[in-house]
């Protein structure tokens, strides 16, 4: 599974110096809900399950 992180750069600004500053922060991916549920293959091999979704549907 890819995750993404967020990135910040900050420029603090120019100097005299013809090479600036860049500072860079990584922040790890928060994952604030769950995933509300997970469909398994063997939900979808089940005898019934083509029934009950035409059922429900």
């Amino acid at each position: 599974m890819t995750t993404q992180a967020h990135v910040e750069a900050d420029y603090p600004g120019a100097s005299i110096y013809d090479h600036s500053p860049i500072l860079i922060q990584v922040c790890p991916p928060r994952y604030l809900n769950p995933k509300p549920f997970r469909l398994f293959k063997t939900v979808l091999n089940h005898t019934d399950f083509g029934r009950l979704v035409n059922e429900s549907w």
